[in-house]
């Protein structure tokens, strides 16, 4: 695994012994290589840092870069903390699951990251979690689970399912479909963006507590409201929910 050190993020006084703010900041990368003939599921998971998937017809292996840092209140400590940290790669089955491994204890204030960039068979199935950080997804074919709490959700894919929560950020999807979508879209605050491909078909349910509802897709059996909206896509098999809590929801 080579490694490298960042340069501290901002130097801040420290009082005594005391360390409050850790600004000191050690950085690493690791990539690593799996067989993929036999896997059907991705699992990968954050708690700091984003998750970015990109699918390729004919692959045969997952590979993964990841990005790691974590903080100290010398550039020492951070070295040390850094040495702490590992990528989990777990293999069963048909399926893998990839996140970060640290101690419990350096959640305090010396936040550990990880980010994941990772490109693997275009069929697998994903489901993606990160607490703070954006979740990106292109050119899958599986269905695709996603949830952050604080982060952004982009997702330009091929797929039957998805199920994507964020508790704040922005969500943007673009569905090219085999035909009938099932699923649900949610964002607590944020904004939700939905492009439907020519060969989607679905029954739409919209609403926002807060925000407005705009459509420019080919719709049938379309019902309007000042917060909510319905409509059938294609064939209207399929049924797919958008929420917002706080934003506007487009859809195209």
């Amino acid at each position: 695994m080579p490694s490298h050190h960042c340069s501290p993020a901002v130097l801040f006084l420290l009082f005594a012994t005391a360390c409050n703010t850790p600004a000191f900041v050690a950085c690493k990368s690791a990539e690593l290589t799996v067989p993929a003939a036999s896997l059907r599921r991705l699992q990968c998971e954050s708690h700091n840092g984003f998750i970015k998937v990109i699918g390729e017809a004919g692959r045969t292996e997952v590979a993964a870069r990841v990005e790691m840092s974590v903080r100290g209140c010398t550039q020492e400590e951070a070295d040390a903390n850094l040495a702490r940290l590992e990528v989990g790669c777990d293999v069963a089955a048909e399926s893998l699951r990839l996140y970060g491994r640290h101690p419990v204890e350096l959640f305090v204030n010396r936040s550990p990251s990880f980010a994941f960039t990772l490109t693997v068979p275009e069929q697998l199935t994903a489901t993606l979690t990160s607490h703070n950080g954006a979740v990106t997804v292109k050119g899958l074919c599986g269905d695709v689970k996603i949830e952050t709490h604080n982060g952004g959700i982009d997702v330009d894919a091929v797929c039957d399912h998805i199920d994507m929560t964020s508790h704040n950020g922005d969500i943007g999807v673009r569905v090219t479909g085999r035909d009938q979508l099932d699923g649900s879209i949610v964002t607590h605050n944020g904004d939700v963006d939905v492009h439907f491909g020519d060969a989607v078909s679905t029954t739409v349910a919209a609403s926002t507590h807060n925000g407005r509802i705009r459509n420019d897709a080919a719709m049938r059996d379309v019902r309007s409201e000042r917060r909510s909206f319905a409509g059938t896509v294609g064939s209207g098999a399929g049924r797919l929910l958008v929420e917002t809590h706080n934003g506007d929801i487009g859809l195209h």
